[in-house]
């Protein structure tokens, strides 16, 4: 075909691309594709309306290609449920030959049965400016990637229909090895909305940014984690910036608004600041076997741990009127509340407190005064091993002792 004449067949469809340079598509008929259409030169595809009721739309194994204008349709409509083997644009490099240089963009997929656009072994490409609705498994998958580009993309309706699980974007890898994890990943400027599992994902990604997206309805918003135990990498030098973050509309039962999350011997750690987290309770921000040295959550619009009751020691009751609580935001440990003594010997630990709030070395928090005129006073004091004391007292009496006071916790 001469490079100016429009594609209107399939056949028409796979010489051109087999021809390679610029394939221009009529738009206006729709281009039923009977199996995966190889795309092993580098070409571009300029529009095109394509309907896939099985398997993948596009296989490419090729570095230097483009998708412009497309629009693609799955068979979740019309051919079933679920379906593993669906992607609609599969581009497949190798641990030995990644691609290099794919360009999705400004194109509208739906209905896909599983996936929608599928990357594994690839470096330096961008998905953007996409539509992608309705589909049954992940909108942008990335597997062993490196300097992708994810960018202005709206995302929406992954039901739980015949699979476990489904993600808006998700960042993994292939072997479960360090060597295959993604690295360098930018997520930014989604809408990301109606995903039944977790909206926007990364399992043992390496500097992972996941910036500026809107995350609605969706149980778990954004998720920075391991995997399950037999995984070896956890997320590294990741950062969460700038996100709204809301869980309301939520088809299934609401869990976390950001979650960053390794395992044990295998800690994660990231930077989690001024994103907005709306609906999700006491789990808009949580994190587990992390580094603490290594990690920043803070400026958020809520704390990383809200108010909650301190666990108290020993030789301490709590104030039933103020009872006393602790709040952890960034790296800051925040208290309020009162405590009482329970008896003149027993006035010195006032609680143990979890790892998340303990502080590198011996820190002394405030001075305490008791409720009344004639009551003792002593200085607040927390232990690296978590023991929150009152040292340096003086009385005897069983008034109480209300909290104040912060510091730093890492």
């Amino acid at each position: 075909m001469k490079t100016n004449e429009l594609v209107t067949t399939e056949a028409e469809l796979r010489a051109a691309i087999a021809a390679g340079g610029e394939v221009y598509v009529d738009t206006g008929t729709t281009i039923t594709l009977s199996s995966p259409v190889v795309v092993d030169v580098p070409v571009r595809i300029i529009g095109g309306s394509y309907s896939v009721p099985d398997g993948t739309g596009f296989h490419v194994t090729s570095s230097n290609v483009e998708f412009n204008r497309i629009k693609i349709g799955g068979g979740w409509s019309y051919s079933g449920g679920f379906d593993s083997a669906q992607k609609l644009i599969h581009v497949q490099g190798t641990s030995a030959a990644p691609l290099e240089n794919i360009s999705i963009h400004d194109s509208f997929m739906s209905g896909s049965r599983a996936d929608n656009v599928w990357l594994e072994w690839v470096r330096d490409a961008y998905v953007n400016d996409n539509i992608i609705k309705r589909f049954l498994y992940s909108g942008v998958m990335q597997i062993s990637c490196d300097g992708v580009v994810v960018n202005g993309n709206n995302i929406w309706d992954s039901p739980l229909i015949g699979q476990l699980n489904c993600y808006g974007i998700a960042v993994t890898d292939a072997d479960n090895t360090v060597a295959a994890r993604s690295r360098n990943i930018t997520i930014t400027g989604n809408r990301v909305h109606l995903i039944d599992w977790e909206a926007i994902d990364t399992h043992g990604g390496d500097g992972i940014t996941i910036a500026g997206n809107t995350v609605t309805a969706s149980p778990r918003g954004i998720a920075l984690v391991t995997g399950n135990s037999t995984r070896v990498t956890a997320p590294e030098n990741c950062m969460v910036s700038g996100n709204f973050v809301d869980s309301r509309g939520s088809r299934q039962t609401v869990r976390e608004g950001v979650l960053l999350g390794g395992i044990a011997n295998t800690p994660a750690d990231g930077t989690v600041v001024g994103n907005h987290i709306i609906g999700y309770g006491d789990d808009a921000l949580v994190a587990n076997y992390y580094d603490r040295g290594k990690t920043r959550i803070g400026s958020n619009n809520v704390p990383f741990q809200n108010w909650r009751p301190l666990p108290l020691g020993e030789d301490f009751t709590a104030n039933t009127t103020y009872p006393p609580e602790y709040m952890v935001d960034g790296d800051t440990v925040h208290f309020r509340g009162g405590v009482i003594p329970k008896s003149a010997s027993q006035r010195t630990i006032i609680s143990v407190l979890p790892s998340i709030a303990r502080p590198s070395v011996l820190t002394t928090v405030s001075m305490l005064k008791g409720s009344n005129a004639s009551a003792g006073e002593g200085v607040l004091g927390v232990w690296p091993d978590g023991r929150m004391v009152l040292m340096y007292q003086s009385g005897t009496d069983t008034y109480t002792y209300f909290l104040h006071g912060s510091y730093e916790a890492i």
